[in-house]
Formats: C-alpha cells, sequence, structure tokens
C-alpha cells in the first residue's frame, strides 16, 4: 500500500488557488487506476505546522504532497493556529524530512518558485519535484492528474513526473518546462539499508513491466542463490566485480547476459545491478529496436556526454570516448537490451557500423553488456567472433535461468504480501494452522500449475498476480477459475476480448487466434510450438498485404505479452525471419 499525503494550505490574505479541484483530480486519477487498491491518500487541510509534524508521524506516507504558495529563497507558505500566513524556511522542512527519510521516497512541491526548497529537502529524500518559476493553476492541476495517472499505472516517480510534463504539454499550456525533478539515489541506498533491521522491504509488483532502478531497494528478496556478507547475490557480484575492474587483463570487453524469454534478464540489470555499481561508471542504456538502434546508442553518448561534438558517426564517438575516458580515470559501460530486436532484424552487411563500434571496447575505458534471448544464441556467436571476443562462460557471459520451483514459490508467496492478500488471517491457534496449510497447498498448486519442466517463467507469476487481483487467493477460487489453465484462458479473454481490453488488441484479437493456432504444438505432443516463418505467419494472420499490421501483431504479442518469441532465421531460409 502506498500511502500519499496531501497538504494543502492557503492562508488568509494570499492568492486564491483551485486546491479542491486539484485533489478532486488526483483522486480520480487514482480511483481509475487498475491497481487502485494499491494507493491510499490522506488529506491534510490549512496545514499548520503542526498539522505538518503529526502527519508525518501518524501515517508514515511514501509520499508528500504540497499544494499552496510558494515564496522562493524565503520559504512555503502554511497557515498558524488562526488561519493567518506562517513561512516555513526551506531548511527547517530539510530538516524535518530528514527524519522522516526512512519511509518517505517522494515529496511533491506543487507551488511557484519551489525548487528552492526542492533542492535543500533533496539533500535527504530521494526523488524531490518542485517549481522553477510561476506556474498557473490550470497547469499546476494538469501536472498532478498527469503525475498520479501515471503513478497509478505502475510507472515510476519518474516516469510519472515525464507524464505530468507532458499533460500540461498536451493541453497546449504554458509552462510545461517549470516542473523539475531532483534525484538523490545515494540516499536512498543509506536510508533502505538503514531500514533492513526492521524486516524486508515490502515488494511493489510492476505487473509485466520489468523492475526499474526505484526498485533496487526490495529487488534483492526476489533473486535465487546464495548471498554474500554484503547481502548481494552471487549474481550480481560476479557482473559487478568485472565492471568496476580497471584492469583489462581482469575484466572484459564486451559481455553477455542471455536466458529464455521472460527470465528476468532485463529486471536483474535494471534493479540489481545498475543501482549498485560505484559512482566511477558512466552508465549508458539503450534498449535495442529492429530500425534505430545505433541512433538510440549516438543519442544516449551524446546525452551521457555533453561535450561530444554532434557531427561525430558512432564509429568516432567511440574512439572519441575511449580517449577521453582514458584520461579522466572512470569507464563508460554501455548496456544494450533486447539485443535480439537488433541482431533479428539486420542483415550481416548492415551489422557492420556497431560490430566495428563494439569493437573498440577495451574494457578499462570502453565497456558493452548485451543482454539477449537465448535463442539467438547462434546468432549471437557470430557478431561475436566478428568483433573478436570469445564467449566464456563465468568470464564474460552468464545465464538468467527461469526459477525452480522452490524459488518461484517464494516469490509468489512475496508477491502475495505486496497485495496485501493474507492481511486478515485469523488469529486463533486451531484456525491458523488450517489457514497457513491452505496458504501453503494454495502456493503450491499455483506453483505446480505454472511450472513447465520443473521451472517457473518469472512473467508467469507476474500475470498470475494480475489476473488474481481482487480474488481471493485460496484453493476455492483457484478450482473454480479452472486451476492456472483457467487463470490463462481468463488472460486471454481480459487482454484481447474483454470490452475494457486495449482498442489496439481487441482490433487484432482474430489474427491472434489464427498466429497462435497456427504456432500450438499438436494436442498430445511433447514439443513446446512450432517454428513458422514471418511469411508464413503473414499469410495465416489475413496481413499478407499489410506488412505494418502485422508487425503491430507481433509486437503485442512478443514484447507486451510474451506469447511468441522471434527466432533465429536458422533453418528457415536465407533471408526468412521467424517465431
Amino acid at each position: 500500500m502506498v500511502k500519499i499525503l496531501f497538504l494543502a494550505a492557503n492562508p488568509n490574505g494570499t492568492e486564491r488557488r483551485s486546491l479542491d479541484e486539484e485533489i478532486r483530480r488526483i483522486e480520480l486519477a487514482l480511483e481509475r487506476a487498475k491497481r487502485r487498491e494499491q494507493f491510499k491518500i490522506i488529506q491534510k487541510w490549512a496545514v499548520t505546522d503542526d498539522d505538518l509534524r503529526r502527519a508525518l508521524l501518524d501515517h508514515e506516507p511514501e509520499v508528500v504532497h504540497f499544494s499552496g504558495q510558494g515564496g522562493g529563497s524565503q520559504g512555503l507558505a502554511f497557515v498558524d493556529s488562526q488561519g493567518r500566513l506562517l513561512v516555513i524556511s526551506g531548511d527547517s522542512l530539510a530538516r524535518l524530512f530528514e527524519l522522516c527519510a526512512d519511509h518517505v521516497r517522494c515529496v511533491i512541491l506543487n507551488a511557484c518558485f519551489s525548487e528552492v526548497q526542492a533542492k535543500v529537502i533533496s539533500r535527504y529524500i530521494e526523488i524531490v519535484v518542485g517549481m522553477s518559476q510561476d506556474i498557473g493553476d490550470e497547469a499546476s492541476i494538469k501536472f498532478s492528474e498527469g503525475f498520479y495517472d501515471a503513478l497509478g499505472a505502475g510507472r515510476s516517480a519518474e516516469k510519472a513526473f515525464e507524464f505530468g510534463r507532458s499533460a500540461i504539454d498536451l493541453r497546449s499550456l504554458q509552462g510545461h518546462l517549470v516542473p523539475i525533478i531532483l534525484r538523490n539515489p545515494e540516499i536512498r541506498r543509506l536510508t533502505r539499508a538503514s531500514a533492513q533491521g526492521d524486516g524486508p522491504i515490502r515488494i511493489v509488483p510492476r505487473g509485466l513491466r520489468s523492475f526499474q532502478t526505484e526498485d533496487s531497494d526490495f529487488f534483492l528478496q526476489l533473486l535465487p542463490g546464495p548471498c554474500g556478507h554484503d547481502g548481494l547475490p552471487t549474481s550480481l557480484r560476479f557482473w559487478k566485480t568485472r565492471i568496476e575492474e580497471r584492469n583489462p587483463d581482469r575484466t572484459f570487453p564486451v559481455g553477455l547476459i542471455y536466458g529464455p524469454s521472460g527470465c528476468g534478464k532485463s529486471s536483474l540489470v535494471k534493479a540489481g545491478l545498475l543501482p549498485r555499481l560505484s559512482d566511477t561508471i558512466q552508465l549508458v542504456l539503450v534498449e535495442a529496436t529492429p530500425d534505430d538502434t545505433e541512433t538510440r546508442l549516438l543519442k544516449g553518448l551524446r546525452g551521457a556526454f555533453p561535450g561530444l561534438k554532434g557531427d561525430l558517426n558512432l564509429i568516432d564517438t567511440f574512439i572519441t570516448l575511449r580517449r577521453e575516458t582514458e584520461a579522466t580515470g572512470r569507464k563508460t559501460l554501455i548496456v544494450i537490451d533486447q539485443f535480439e530486436q537488433w541482431l533479428h532484424a539486420k542483415t550481416e552487411e548492415e551489422k557492420s557500423d556497431l560490430a566495428l563500434a563494439l569493437r573498440l571496447c577495451d574494457g578499462a575505458n570502453i565497456q558493452c553488456i548485451v543482454m539477449i534471448r537465448d535463442d539467438f544464441w547462434l546468432g549471437t556467436n557470430r557478431l561475436m567472433k566478428e568483433i573478436g571476443v570469445r564467449i566464456s562462460e563465468g568470464e564474460n557471459a552468464a545465464l538468467v535461468d527461469l526459477f525452480d520451483v522452490r524459488h518461484a514459490k517464494k516469490v509468489l508467496g512475496l508477491f502475495a504480501d505486496a497485495y496485501g492478500v493474507w492481511e486478515n488471517s485469523p488469529v486463533e491457534p486451531t484456525e491458523r494452522d488450517q489457514f497457513l496449510d491452505d496458504r501453503d497447498q494454495f502456493l503450491d498448486d499455483a506453483v505446480s500449475g505454472l511450472a513447465q519442466d520443473v521451472r517457473v517463467n518469472c512473467v508467469r507469476i507476474a500475470l498470475f498476480c494480475e489476473l488474481f487481483q481482487g480474488k481471493p487467493w485460496d484453493l476455492k477460487t483457484l478450482e473454480k477459475v479452472g486451476g492456472v489453465e483457467g487463470v490463462g484462458v481468463l488472460f486471454m479473454e481480459e487482454t484481447f476480448s474483454a470490452d475494457n481490453a486495449p482498442a489496439e488488441n481487441r482490433y487484432h484479437q482474430k489474427a491472434v487466434r489464427a498466429v497462435l493456432n497456427a504456432l500450438l504444438p499438436e494436442p498430445g505432443s511433447k514439443i513446446k510450438g512450432r517454428m513458422r516463418s514471418d511469411r508464413d505467419l503473414m499469410d495465416v494472420s489475413g496481413y499478407a498485404d499489410r506488412p505494418a499490421d502485422f508487425q503491430t501483431l507481433v509486437r503485442i504479442l512478443d514484447e507486451k505479452t510474451h506469447l511468441i518469441t522471434p527466432t533465429d532465421p536458422q533453418g528457415l531460409g536465407a533471408e526468412e525471419k521467424g517465431v
């Protein structure tokens, strides 16, 4: 449960603001959210200094939202016991938030000229949003609406900030650049580490999206394998040690993180590895696409190094970076996620520019890690040979495997705790024993149904949890929906056929059925599925003369729902791609 503390203050004698309209829009945004049961909003009006302190103590919110008047360097406008103006300085507010840094993760100051206070508060709080100058009522309300729309949809606070700005911009209002965001990830690590003595931090589920940097405090609980004295699992220590190493004899130029679709590679890197790297590592994270991976990489490098000349191509940029990084003593780490998207789409001739750039990685100054599905091993191996890097397990390559059944049961239990499905468990000893037995049996049955060849796909766990939201997690409900198989049927209906399914999905539902029927194995077969070429599936789907629709269909089935996996063209013909 994410608790949001909304603080409103409009002292006598100050300009009237539409605070009631702002909270109404925020409430509507959270009420329409798919995960609305995960949010609780607490309102405090005409807030005094005592109200502020007591609300933070009583409710321990994760998000604090102040709406009212700002006075620049003087402070923010609260009220005294008589309803008159009481200005509280940024320093005083920062000292108060320092005392609450164990639970407050985000502070929003929706008040004019509040950037001054935001900067001071950000010394102690991980994410703080302020306003760099005057902002109109309509724009400030629109920002809040966009922010909480995104937060309710499961986006991070950083991404919600961007949606808030976008909401202002889309309405053609002035001031979409007035909101500013300040991040302090080091404060997050310190405060969360000190809180570990109070027990594990509750998981925040992300649905079918990967976990992000802001989830790093709880993410380690989800990883299998033994941990060292520092709490790091061996899978993370392997990469952290080699990335932070500057001696080229003890590191690698290009590394490979591989595993089956839905095994959690992206989450492992974004929420597990990258937040724990030394500050001497300059990170550039890129998500590969079929068409513009090189352009995205070049843009990411220019964003990380503003001093780079804008007319340099990718290869010249690598050459310049290698020379300049060597002089500064910092290492540039390039991480390319979903590398199979690029590998699948490019011919050998089209791969030359990126391949030449990767050859310039030396491990000491520039290093690259590509993340790829294991069924693209052949194409990956060819590329690594082309750039002169040998793939060596335990040196520059490591598998991210699916969960074993035991660990999958633990993770499913953690997700259940996150949703609070068993918070009202019986307290009487006799009833509690039966409750615990039933809960254990439910987890066993669910994991058994999710498992394939005694391994469980992370995406299937997330999907199960998504579809069981709002339902009792008990054996009776599991039986009623037809077991785990019934959950799969429910997923297909809610994703492609239901009235509240995305319009894009409903548009393609006939083609979805045709493609999946073509890919499914014969009944009773032990083969998981049949490989078909793009050309075959375009005919089957009815999109033979509509290539754009076919590409959208593949994106929905692959990236959004993980129902299919594009594969290496080996065996399909020299120029054919397949699924």
